[in-house]
This record gives structure tokens, sequence and C-alpha cells, in this order.
């Protein structure tokens, strides 16, 4: 597995996010979906967390989402 600088910088010069990289359940048809934010407007704090976030591992990824959910009221 790259470090995650490494990933990243990989990830960019593709035109692709980090885990589509490396994500074996990922599917294509969904990554086509229209953003329900705008990530312009997201803080560097904020870049850094999504980006850590893109490179855990599926099932730590997965935890993190039920959390958000949880915490959004979904």
């Amino acid at each position: 597995m790259p470090r995650p600088g490494n990933l990243k910088a990989l990830a960019r010069a593709l035109g692709t996010r980090p885990h589509m990289l490396y994500d074996e359940l990922a599917d294509t048809e969904q990554e086509i979906a229209t953003p329900s934010c705008d990530h312009r407007q997201l803080t560097s704090r904020d870049q850094r967390t999504v980006d850590a976030f893109l490179v855990l591992p599926l099932k730590q990824r997965e935890a993190i989402r039920v959390l958000i959910e949880s915490l959004a009221g979904n």
C-alpha cells in the first residue's frame, strides 16, 4: 500500500480520488452522482479530514459513515 501522500499525488495526476485507486468495492456508477455540497467552500482543515478519511481501510470508513449518519439524523 502506498503512503497516503503518494496515493494522493497519484490520484491527483490521474484526475481521481485516492480511494478509487485501491477500493475494490468502488462502483464507478456511484461516483458520477451530483455532489451535495460545494467542495470549493471546504476549509483546508475540512479537506485534510476528507483526505484522511479516503485513505482509511474500508471497515473504518464504513464505521465513520455510520457515525456521521447518526449525527446527521439520517
